[in-house]
């Protein structure tokens, strides 16, 4: 929270959580379903909403991050992709997922599993036509009025029992109802990097060293300073380490992060100003 509350505050948005159940059917859905109900909640309480980000309760937001609402183009939804234009090689990077978790979190994890369904795999295997590309929906940005009010419909549509790859889940479902019916804008990997990638590809290492929580909050920061949303999706042991209580605890890292996003913003030309050497060398 504290995350979230300094980047609003940051760039003047306002911050909408809501704690209640909005479900009440008789068989309700999973909760990750009740996102399809949030803008139409919102709506009913401030009127004058006129953008809507929803996110995740399980994402770290970098709080020196550009607004995302700056990239919102008019008319369109906001996803952001889990397959395409991504800085890392996915592919190897969930083989590194399937054989970390066979070999140091449990021995009956398989090693081939729909982790590796491909774009195509993932809609047909709930029975709906092939999409352009597949999101995350841990990040929706969408429009008040006919986005909302078509989300809740879409909740209301869909009856248990469901037929999904997460039991349940409604991913598949929001993907492909919302790239049939909007046009998308998809927004760039850094305001949804997955922690799971992330992991995977930069830090495997963690996998060895879970009961260490300093160097997990260590890897997390860093990879924070290269993006600006952080989602630990997911309920294997990946998707729990954004609760680490580290994460946000140094003062001196805090400082670092802010005076690093200023220097960002200083355009640099590569002028070159002769051979510089160290003060201080490192010792072994």
């Amino acid at each position: 929270m504290p995350s979230w509350i300094a980047y609003c505050e940051k760039n003047g948005i306002g911050l909408f959580v809501e704690t209640d159940d909005l479900d009440f059917a008789d068989v309700p859905k999973k909760k990750q379903w009740q996102k399809l109900l949030l803008g139409s909640t919102l709506e009913r309480i401030h009127p004058d909403t006129k953008l809507i980000c929803y996110i995740d309760t399980d994402v770290l937001i970098n709080e020196y991050a550009p607004n995302i609402f700056e990239s919102h183009k008019p008319g369109t939804i906001g996803l952001i992709s889990q397959f395409k234009d991504l800085p890392l090689d996915r592919l190897h990077s969930l083989r590194r997922v399937a054989y970390f978790r066979r070999n140091y979190v449990s021995d009956n994890y398989p090693l081939d599993s729909a982790l590796f369904m491909d774009n195509d795999a993932l809609y047909r295997y709930q029975d709906f036509e092939p999409q352009e590309d597949f999101a995350c929906s841990g990040v929706i940005l969408f429009e008040s009025g006919t986005a909302s009010e078509f989300m809740e419909a879409m909740f209301r549509r869909y009856q248990m029992p469901l037929k999904s790859i997460t039991d349940g889940g409604e991913e598949a479902h929001v993907n492909f109802e919302l790239q049939s019916n909007f046009e998308i804008n998809w927004l760039e990997y850094k305001f949804q990097a997955l922690w799971l990638y992330e992991m995977a590809w930069k830090y495997p290492f963690l996998y060895l060293e879970q009961g260490d929580s300093e160097l997990m909050a260590k890897c997390i920061r860093a990879s924070l300073m290269g993006n600006y949303f952080l989602h630990f999706s997911g309920s294997w042991n990946e998707g729990d380490h954004w609760e680490n209580p580290l994460i946000f605890e140094s003062k001196e890292w805090n400082k670092i992060l802010r005076e690093f996003f200023e220097y960002l913003k200083i355009p640099v030309a590569g002028k070159p100003v002769g051979k510089i050497l160290p003060k201080y060398k490192m010792k072994n």
